[in-house]
């Protein structure tokens, strides 16, 4: 007969639902020293413009981490929720949905602020928009950069994990969504965590119905698009 081998306790495979709360920490943790790098706790660059490059390279490698510790430590797939393949109208008129009800939402919650006074200016934020502006291939690339590894990281890979974890899909939304607004803190407005974790709700249940996460990449990339791009004199 083998004898069952007891190894000490610190040498023991934690337990699944131990895993997926490190697998879930792991991208927060990583996304939040990213995104502060830019604004003030670490300069990598000797110029700004260097240090926005820096910070966009810093995001594809934060998705690639947590794609491998998904593969190799979960010995999971990626995505647990399949993506469903939707006909051409189906993308197309969900995404004009999504932009005007987001459109309408935040223009209304910015005609709110302006009428209480509660913008302010963020001259770290309008630094990094005077940049890109005299940059065009950074800004494409901060676009590109936001829609795919913010949409995989919150959207296919932390929500579906919360889910199991919680069990309710309601929380799972909420909690991807905040975690999705935190990690915009960088920007020091509180805007910047609002507006994303009220696209974050609007993304994380239009994923958890429709499971395209194709709608919800190019909905990103167009509303940063038009956000950065808008900006520019």
């Amino acid at each position: 007969m083998r004898r069952k081998l007891n190894l000490p306790k610190q040498f023991k495979m934690p337990s699944n639902r131990n895993l997926t709360i490190i697998s879930i920490l792991i991208p927060i943790a990583l996304l939040l020293i990213v995104s502060t790098k830019f604004f003030g706790l670490n300069h990598l660059g000797k110029t700004p413009e260097i240090s926005l490059w820096i910070s966009r390279i810093e995001l594809w490698i934060v998705l690639l981490i947590t794609y491998l510790f998904a593969k190799y430590i979960e010995k999971k797939n990626f995505l647990l929720w399949t993506e469903q393949k939707r006909k051409p109208l189906f993308y197309l008129t969900s995404i004009i949905i999504i932009l005007a009800g987001i459109t309408f939402l935040l223009t209304t919650i910015s005609i709110a602020e302006q009428k209480f006074g509660l913008i302010s200016n963020n001259k770290a934020l309008n630094s990094m928009n005077e940049i890109m502006c005299n940059n065009k291939g950074l800004l494409i690339l901060t676009c590109l950069t936001a829609a795919f590894t913010e949409e995989f990281i919150f959207r296919a890979f932390l929500l579906p994990r919360l889910q199991i974890l919680l069990n309710n899909i309601w929380i799972s939304i909420f909690l991807s969504s905040l975690l999705f607004g935190l990690t915009h803190f960088g920007y020091s407005d509180i805007n910047r965590m609002l507006f994303p974790f009220i696209i974050g709700i609007i993304f994380s249940y239009f994923y958890y119905k429709y499971r395209s996460l194709t709608v919800l990449i190019i909905c990103h990339f167009l509303m940063d698009f038009y956000s950065l791009y808008g900006a520019c004199k």
